[in-house]
C-alpha cells in the first residue's frame, strides 16, 4: 500500500487527528520509522500502513490523556462544579476558593453563620418548676405546629438536630458597661469622648474592659445560679427550674438531616463536574503534542 495518509479512506480507527496537517505529514514518516525499527530492510515486516497509523493515533491519544490527567489533578478543586459542556482544553484556570468554601459550609451552619441548608426556629413553653421536656413532643413553631412534623423534615422520620439553644445568663458586659458606672468604656482607642454621668474620668486600654467583663461573667457562673441545660436523646433538662407563674418560651434553632444534592437554594453546580471522568477536556491537538 503506497497511498499517502491524507488520500487514504478512514486511515485511523477514530479519526481524532486525521484532519490535522501535522499528523498527516508525520504519519507516513512513522510508517517508515516503525518498519525500520522492526528490521524491514532485512526482514519482511507484514504490517499495513493502517495498522501502524492506528497505533500512531493511539499513542497520540494516550499522551494527550496523560497530559489531561495531570492537569485534572492539578486543577480539580477549581474545575469542580463547572459545566460539563464547556471546553476548557488548553485554558489556564484561575485559582478559586469555591471548593474550600463549600467544604467549610457545614461548619458555618453548625456555628449559625452560613451554610447551604435552611434551619428553623421554634420554642418550648416552660412550665413553672418543670425542668424536663421532650423536644420532639414540645418544640413548636410560631403557629403552634410541632417542628418535627414540619415540611422541612423531608422523610418525616429523620433525626431532629439541635443547632442552638437560647438559654443563657444575661451578658455580664451589659452590667459592666452600664452608663452609671465610673469605668470608661468608650475610651480613646475607639475615638469616643470618655465622659460618664459621674465626675470620675478614666482612660483605660480596651483589654482592661475585656478582662473586667470576663471577670464579672466568671463570678456570676461560680457564685450564682447558672443558666444551663443538658440534652440526651429527645429530652432536655434546663437549669434552674422555671419560677415564673406566667408561661415563658425557650427558643431553639434546629434542622434535620441534609440531602447533599438538595441544598436550600438552586445549585446548578451539583450537575457540573464531579469527577475526573467528566472534566470537559477534549483531545489535545497533535500539533500541540
Amino acid at each position: 500500500m503506497s497511498t499517502a495518509f491524507y488520500k487514504t479512506l478512514n486511515p485511523t480507527p477514530f479519526g481524532v487527528f486525521d484532519d490535522e496537517a501535522d499528523f498527516q505529514s508525520d504519519a507516513d514518516s512513522v510508517v517508515k520509522f516503525v518498519k525500520r525499527k522492526l528490521g524491514d530492510d532485512i526482514l519482511s515486516v507484514e504490517l499495513t500502513k493502517k495498522q501502524i497509523w492506528a497505533c500512531f493515533e493511539e499513542s497520540s491519544m494516550e499522551y494527550g490523556t496523560l497530559v489531561n490527567e495531570y492537569q485534572t489533578k492539578s486543577q480539580l478543586s477549581n474545575l469542580m462544579g463547572i459545566s460539563t459542556g464547556s471546553n476548557v482544553q488548553g485554558k489556564y484556570a484561575h485559582e478559586t476558593l469555591d471548593f474550600i468554601l463549600r467544604l467549610s459550609e457545614p461548619y458555618a451552619q453548625e456555628g449559625g453563620i452560613g451554610g447551604s441548608y435552611n434551619t428553623v426556629s421554634g420554642s418550648i413553653e416552660l412550665v413553672k418548676n418543670q425542668q424536663d421536656y421532650d423536644i420532639y413532643d414540645n418544640l413548636k413553631d410560631g403557629a403552634g405546629n410541632l417542628i418535627f412534623s414540619s415540611s422541612m423534615n423531608n422523610d418525616g422520620a429523620g433525626r431532629l438536630k439541635i443547632l442552638e439553644i437560647y438559654h443563657f445568663n444575661p451578658q455580664a458586659a451589659y452590667r459592666f458597661f452600664d452608663t452609671t458606672s465610673a469605668i470608661n468604656y468608650l475610651n480613646n482607642e475607639f475615638s469616643f469622648e470618655s465622659f460618664t454621668p459621674e465626675t470620675v474620668f478614666y482612660v483605660l486600654p480596651v483589654f482592661e474592659d475585656v478582662l473586667r467583663g470576663g471577670q464579672m461573667d466568671l463570678s456570676n457562673r461560680v457564685r450564682r445560679s447558672n443558666y444551663s441545660y443538658r440534652t440526651q436523646g429527645t429530652k432536655i433538662r434546663i437549669f434552674p427550674a422555671p419560677t415564673a407563674d406566667d408561661p415563658k418560651k425557650l427558643w431553639f434553632r434546629v434542622g434535620f438531616g441534609n440531602n447533599p444534592f438538595d441544598p436550600g437554594y438552586n445549585d446548578g453546580t451539583i450537575n457540573g463536574v464531579s469527577l475526573p471522568s467528566n472534566v470537559p477536556f477534549n483531545w489535545i491537538k497533535y500539533a500541540t503534542i
